[in-house]
């Protein structure tokens, strides 16, 4: 009796049953991002640079001063790799990447923000309509900067105001496992720092987050677990 009721008494104090959406659980300004126009096309493969790979898409871009367009070599039509990269190149700068595109539903945004330029590309991660989010500095569109966000990926509660100001921040909120198994997951504001995605923490030093899982497999009821945010006034 004694081992039921402290099973329910660690139940009550480490899960809350939730009904509001991740996106309202930090209390943040959203920052638009703007969509632009995009034409896409394969190449024919003897117009194919890199030979390593046999197929290219190219990107004829909009609206981006300095960027008329860029390559994408999807990992899965290389004959060497080995370690599920992508390459973009941009301005004739190879940036490498794991995953690929969905190329029917990729979409393409630009984000300014201060005296920066930010390329943002969304596409499916095939998760009940979450996405990832592959983002560069494109301020200087010959020195392009590439911040990896691997593992992490963006919740459809936050479709495209995934971004804003928190803390006095512009940050990022992203997901990640927290288990590879058992579909945990962590949900925090990033922020750029160098060339990389850091964690923002309070002023304790301890990392703003929110643990969840959701209650059944098709995720329709959320669960949180634990958190630290801090909600503006």
């Amino acid at each position: 009796m004694k081992k039921i009721f402290l099973f329910l008494f660690v139940l009550s104090n480490c899960f809350l049953f939730a009904k509001e959406s991740l996106s309202g659980l930090f209390i943040f300004e959203a920052r638009k991002i703007d969509e632009i126009n995009v034409e896409r096309g394969s190449l024919e493969p003897s117009f194919i640079k890199d030979k390593n790979y046999t197929s290219c898409w190219i990107f004829h871009t909009e609206n981006i001063k300095g960027i008329d367009s860029f390559l994408y070599y999807p990992y899965y039509d290389n004959s060497t790799c080995k370690t599920f990269e992508s390459k973009i190149e941009i301005n004739n700068q190879e940036i490498f990447f794991k995953g690929s595109f969905d190329i029917p539903f990729t979409h393409f945004y630009t984000l300014k923000y201060e005296n920066k330029i930010y390329l943002i590309i969304t596409t499916p991660l095939g998760k009940y309509c979450d996405q990832t989010a592959r983002i560069f500095d494109i301020t200087n569109p010959e020195k392009i900067i590439f911040y990896p966000s691997e593992g992490k990926f963006i919740e459809k509660d936050f479709g495209e105001r995934f971004v804003g100001i928190y803390q006095n921040k512009l940050c990022f909120f992203f997901s990640k496992k927290r288990f590879e198994w058992n579909g945990q997951y962590e949900l925090a504001p990033y922020y750029i720092e160098g060339d990389a995605f850091k964690q923002l923490c309070d002023k304790n030093g301890k990392p703003y987050f929110v643990n969840y899982s959701y209650k059944d497999r098709f995720e329709q009821e959320l669960l949180i677990e634990e958190k630290n945010e801090y909600k503006n006034k």
